[in-house]
């Protein structure tokens, strides 16, 4: 019996060539063209970062921008599109306050709103694409938001609620911890807290792993360590 290829949304900080910080940018690089070359319909989503120059790359403008809720108002978002060689369709989200306008990944204060916003922008950006993923891949702390969304309020909305998510560690030592106010900020009060996490504080890696609906990690012996 052959079995019906997938639809794969791959969601990561960082991805070779575009954006390298660590050893997560070569896996969002790579595994998604294996993912394609077995036949399944994968796709990457990232940030677009002032640092990605568009004189280095081909992006096409994806529709409209768009609005997304945070804090008290919104954010607008531009999607634009181009390819890992060739093959891949990759997704960049750009937002000037939190993205486009800083020079590097992470480092900054605001790092959970930023990837609060990277997370509502790209559950929203499907409807801009036509497309709904079977599975939405996320990976590390930075993408922990969209499977807790999915997992809560996602499950009243008849677009997101079978979508299934993976949920992937890559490195347990940046968990993504930030003040419980992130969660207004996201819009997501309803967010239970989790008994791991500490007082008064998210934990958008232990959320991540809480709401997906599979996890693993890099390997077996990455898996070993951290249970110890």
């Amino acid at each position: 019996m052959t079995r019906k290829p997938l639809k794969i949304l791959f969601l990561s900080a960082e991805a070779v060539p575009f954006a390298k910080v660590g050893g997560l940018a070569d896996v969002a690089g790579s595994l998604p063209r294996a993912i394609r070359a077995l036949g399944h319909d994968v796709r990457l989503m990232m940030p677009r970062y002032g640092a990605i120059r568009s004189d280095q790359f081909h992006f096409e403008k994806i529709g409209e921008p768009f609005s997304i809720p945070v804090g008290r108002g919104e954010e607008r978002v531009h999607l634009i599109g181009s390819t890992l060689d060739g093959y891949v369709p990759v997704y960049l989200t750009w937002n000037d306050p939190y993205f486009s306008s800083r020079d590097r990944v992470y480092g900054f204060e605001d790092d959970a709103q930023r990837f609060a916003v990277f997370g509502h922008a790209r559950l929203a950006a499907l409807h801009l694409l036509d497309w709904k993923p079977d599975v939405i891949h996320a990976n590390d702390w930075h993408t922990g938001i969209v499977p807790t969304w999915l997992d809560t309020a996602g499950r009243k909305d008849s677009f997101y609620r079978d979508i299934a998510t993976l949920f992937t560690i890559h490195n347990l030592a940046y968990q993504g911890i930030a003040g419980w106010l992130i969660m207004t900020f996201a819009q997501m009060e309803y967010v239970e807290h989790l008994p791991v996490e500490q007082p008064g504080a998210v934990n958008w890696m232990a959320q991540g792993i809480a709401h997906a609906d599979l996890v693993n990690t890099v390997s077996k012996k990455y898996a070993q360590e951290i249970l110890t």
